[in-house]
């Protein structure tokens, strides 16, 4: 299985675009996209007891595509983040509403946000949403540095 990480800013998405572009023409790969920020920076997460007996959620938001194995099926955007509520609305009265094509597929608190969209739609509008609800929905202040890790399935 083959790893490429492509390291990015809010302001200079081409290359992860392309690479984007050229990883939806293989047999099903997909993207996750973390913030790239120093480890002092992460905050820790939950421990003691309950620590113990819950699922594991990031402690950072990590967004996911993974786009149509045909080409022509839905591809899939997903978003897990810590705040350990469902997210839907609040994005909603927050501006951050995806487009009217795009499918609600899941909100949880724990597994997160996930969204069915058309599989022709463009990398740059996939990131046009994708970051600003990544940025709403971290715990610390994100400076638009971004690291995607593509892989196959």
């Amino acid at each position: 299985m083959a790893t490429r990480i492509v390291e990015f800013t809010t302001g200079g998405l081409d290359e992860v675009c392309a690479v984007m572009a050229e990883m939806a023409d293989r047999r099903r790969p997909f993207m996750n996209v973390r913030p790239a920020v120093d480890e002092e920076r992460i905050p820790k997460p939950m421990a003691g007891i309950l620590g113990l007996f819950s699922n594991r959620v990031p402690v950072l938001p990590v967004g996911t595509w993974v786009p149509a194995p045909d080409g022509k099926g839905p591809t899939s955007l997903g978003v897990q983040h810590p705040t350990g509520r469902k997210v839907g609305k609040e994005l909603g009265e927050a501006g951050l509403r995806p487009d009217p094509t795009w499918k609600g597929i899941q909100d949880h608190p724990k597994r997160g946000l996930v969204l069915e969209i058309p599989a022709d739609t463009a990398p740059t509008a996939v990131l046009a949403w994708l970051l600003p609800v990544m940025i709403h929905l971290s715990p610390i202040t994100l400076d638009g540095e971004w690291r995607a890790t593509f892989d196959h399935l």
